[in-house]
């Protein structure tokens, strides 16, 4: 009886022993695994847009103040201080509040102002002459903002250029005219704000400043992206590390693994 035992609680040990091992072996490999996919699995993505609800500002100006054309924020969905105070805005200067319009619509002009804007108002630019246009933008809630863009026109024709500088939230920043007399835009990083409502104030430079669009982002660039197949790697990882951790820990006694006959 002794001589069995011996024999069997051997060949039960050196099994244990193989199976322990192999089992280390298995949890380090799904452990470093899993690592791996996490790493794989994180993307960088573009900076989430912070969108406006809204907007206060003076209508752009037009032919009663000089215009070629009128550079009116036309259909602007607020109420203005003008009668009958609904869209179409169609006075020069009055003020705007408690809507979105052109600034925020999501069309950016990519020509000359001269191509694009009429007599009708109802052009991609809304243009201000000879004032420093101050515009209020409101948020639905407390936000995050890094980054404001302007998208301005610069043209030859009639003085209009970009403003010199753009006060942000009390901030200043100056606004480099380009070479070319062409559409671009510029943008403002690392600004921090937190809140609800953002002031924007541009600073003319010239006769007029002509203004399509502008943008707000969180600044926040890189986002980890958990995938199924990583989920499944991390659980896996976590059930390896579990049975490492058991097979290492375990006390064997030979009573244990005894035929129940000879207990």
């Amino acid at each position: 009886m002794e001589s069995a035992c011996k024999k069997y609680w051997n060949g039960t040990m050196l099994s244990r022993v193989r199976y322990r091992r192999l089992s280390r072996l298995l949890a380090l490999w799904i452990a470093v695994s899993g690592g791996v996919a996490a790493v794989a699995w994180t993307e960088d993505v573009a900076a989430a847009p912070v969108i406006a609800v809204g907007y206060d500002m003076p209508n752009g100006n037009g032919t009663a103040t000089g215009g070629f054309f009128n550079y009116w924020d036309r259909d602007y969905t607020g109420n203005g201080s003008v009668a009958p105070f609904s869209a179409p805005h169609t006075n020069d200067g009055e003020a705007l509040s408690g809507g979105l319009g052109d600034l925020t619509d999501g069309v950016i002009a990519t020509q000359d102002w001269f191509f694009v804007e009429s007599a009708a108002g109802d052009g991609p630019y809304v243009g201000w002459q000879d004032i420093d246009p101050r515009i209020t933008f409101h948020f639905a809630s407390s936000v995050t903002i890094d980054t404001v863009t302007l998208h301005l026109a610069d043209s030859t024709f009639s003085e209009v250029e970009p403003p010199n500088n753009a006060n942000i939230d009390g901030t200043n920043f100056t606004i480099v005219n380009p070479v070319a007399d062409v559409p671009f835009s510029v943008s403002f990083s690392g600004l921090g704000f937190t809140g609800s409502e953002l002031t924007l104030e541009l600073r003319q430079s010239g006769r007029w400043i002509f203004l399509s669009e502008v943008t707000f982002d969180d600044g926040i660039t890189a986002h980890s992206i958990s995938t199924p197949g990583q989920v499944l790697l991390l659980g896996m990882t976590i059930v390896g590390l579990g049975v490492w951790r058991r097979r290492r820990s375990a006390v064997l006694y030979p009573s244990q693994y005894l035929p129940s006959s000879t207990r």
